[in-house]
């Protein structure tokens, strides 16, 4: 199921005429070999990664990493300054154009990392209050332009590629975190907050290497090692679901129980979390999108398998060496990289789900039922909507403990499926199935944009739905509203939206009041209740309202009864001089009719 080698490369292993750096950002290996000054070697997993390029010997290197697009080489030897080379041509006739060196904002501050954001913008990673420096750089003039700086006092940081995110610790023991985001030229600071380590006094401090960040069904997790507090051992992996609410702390969501001590290294791929065990040489699969134990908000997990690294059909063939599963020697990094400095090869790893089978025992088989009774002809079983939401989804929904999210996902996927095949999808699985699971799972921006790009039609019943729901997300109850004009058969449902909001004069606009049964006296009666919770302009604007719509149906306003305790209070609404000052400001606001003409 885990296979090792279906992309790897070979590299010259470390020597003390030679170093060797791994470039996470693009996934390449540089072996700097001093030679007449520096040989720098860039291999990658396909042939047109190769670069090969000679620098002078102005110091031991101690960092090298190269732009998105390697079409840059960023050198570190001085811990202020960072060295750049500017690639011309392609592969395979690639050499060195323009060269420049740029120091940090302030003189004194020591370079602790580097990180390339895009392929012209890089960041320094600071030991000083400066914290952070973002700098764009542009081959053409040979030069680097300062953009943006970010004071923090940072104990280490870890950057993660893929979504732009650096994370960033402080504090005594480094477990104070926070996230940055490092986007459209500038530096995004999110919520800190504190992670739990298992901090003691045999285990005082979070260290960079214990710690990773992954994209996990579509959410951001930091993924550390937890340690004991009686004897500092690895007891499980700690994950906090980042969020990007900047008043909303991040969270500890999932914690992974392994079981067993021992050194342990960690690989995410395809949404599955795979600890590796060097002790006893196997590898634990976690998916924190099965079915779990939840305990104060914590989702604790165990493995769902057990399984060992197996070494591809290429590199066993190729290699030519051996290789230990295993290693202690082996860097890993999270991504799905695997390096062996000895050996001088880094690999991938590569998950293979429909491999599972074999690890799950067929009870079915082995068990004493004959075989006989096994029909040797088989037909294909066609399991429509009705047949899915009836026996999976709806019982999931209903299901208390049940993981919303995880549902909901597969439920999108299920609609996608239905729609790349021009199938018809039932209103109810979208109205009474995925509505409440988005609703459940709190994912109202998902909802919002079904609802906006009309995924999901218009119905009187959600749109009742979508009101109910409008403690939890305000923005539905416009929804709701919009969805009700346009059936074009709820004008009174509307009204009774707008009044419950307080929008009576809305509510007036729509002239469906103005006709003559017995519903409308009740409309009438509503209109004057909303309104006397308002302020008296109000009060006295729609008492006048309902006062005239008594007049055009030809009726006595005292015959209205029930009408007689707000006319008790609308005389005393204004004083005489009120309304003489009130008349004549609008006699003044009003232009003559022939000001406001075409001209002609």
């Amino acid at each position: 199921m885990l296979t090792l080698g279906e992309q790897w490369a070979t590299f010259s292993v470390n020597s003390e005429l030679s170093d060797v750096f791994y470039d996470d950002g693009c996934q390449k290996i540089c072996t700097v070999k001093k030679e007449n000054g520096y040989v720098v070697t860039v291999k990658g997993f396909k042939s047109q990664d190769e670069l090969n390029f000679r620098i002078d010997d102005k110091g031991k290197i101690k960092v090298i990493k190269l732009s998105p697009d390697s079409q840059i080489a960023s050198i570190q030897r001085e811990g202020f300054s960072v060295e750049f080379l500017c690639f011309v041509g392609t592969y395979p006739a690639i050499s060195v154009g323009t060269h420049f060196t740029q120091t940090t904002k302030l003189r004194s501050a020591r370079i602790l990392e580097l990180h390339w954001i895009t392929s012209n913008q890089i960041l320094f990673v600071t030991n000083q209050v400066s914290g952070l420096e973002l700098y764009q750089v542009n081959p053409a003039k040979g030069s680097a332009k300062f953009l943006k700086i970010c004071n923090i006092s940072l104990f280490w940081a870890n950057y993660y590629a893929k979504s732009k995110l650096l994370i960033v610790a402080s504090g005594i023991s480094g477990s104070r975190l926070t996230p940055f985001l490092i986007q459209h030229n500038n530096i995004y600071r999110l919520a800190e907050f504190d992670v739990d380590f298992g901090c003691s006094n045999a285990k005082s401090t979070l260290l960079e290497r214990e710690v990773f960040t992954a994209s996990i069904y579509g959410s951001l997790y930091v993924l550390l090692f937890r340690y004991s507090l009686s004897d500092s051992s690895i007891v499980e992996v700690s994950m906090y679901k980042i969020s990007g609410d900047n008043n909303v702390k991040s969270s500890l969501a999932h914690s992974l129980i392994l079981g067993m001590t021992g050194p342990f290294a960690l690989h995410v791929i395809d949404n599955i979390v795979i600890v590796h065990h060097q002790v006893s040489g196997s590898s634990f699969l976690f998916d924190i999108g099965l079915k779990n134990r939840i305990s104060s908000e914590v989702s604790s997990h165990k493995a769902f398998a057990e399984v060992t690294l197996a070494l591809s059909e290429n590199l066993k063939q190729e290699f030519e060496g051996d290789i230990s599963l295993y290693s202690p020697r082996w860097i890993m990094f999270p991504q799905n990289i695997v390096i062996e400095t000895n050996a001088g090869f880094i690999a991938t790893v590569s998950v293979h789900p429909e491999r599972y089978e074999s690890f799950v025992k067929d009870e079915f088989s082995e068990s004493s039922i004959k075989y006989a009774l096994i029909p040797d002809q088989y037909k294909s079983m066609i399991i429509d909507q009705s047949d899915l939401i009836g026996a999976v989804f709806l019982p999931a929904l209903e299901n208390s403990a049940s993981n919303k999210q995880f549902l909901m996902h597969s439920m999108l996927q299920y609609l996608q499926n239905l729609q790349e095949n021009n199938i018809d999808v039932l209103p109810f699985f979208l109205n009474e199935i995925l509505v409440p699971t988005m609703v459940a799972a709190l994912e109202f921006n998902c909802l919002q944009q079904l609802l906006q790009y009309r995924v999901i039609p218009d119905a009187k019943q959600l749109a009742f739905f979508l009101l109910s729901h409008e403690a939890k997300h305000g923005p539905l109850v416009q929804f709701a509203v919009d969805m009700l004009a346009r059936l074009g058969t709820a004008a009174e449902e509307i009204v009774e939206v707008l009044l419950s909001k307080g929008h009576v004069v809305e509510a007036i606009r729509l002239s469906y009041l103005e006709t003559s049964s017995t519903s409308d006296k009740i409309n009438l009666m509503k209109l004057l209740e909303y309104a006397w919770k308002e302020n008296r302009q109000i009060q006295y604007a729609v008492f006048m309202y309902c006062k005239k719509q008594i007049s055009l149906r030809n009726h006595n306003f005292t015959d209205y009864e029930q009408f007689s305790h707000y006319l008790l209070h609308f005389n005393g609404l204004f004083n005489a001089k009120e309304l003489e000052d009130a008349k004549r400001a609008s006699q003044f606001a009003i232009l003559p009719r022939d000001d406001c003409g075409s001209g002609t």
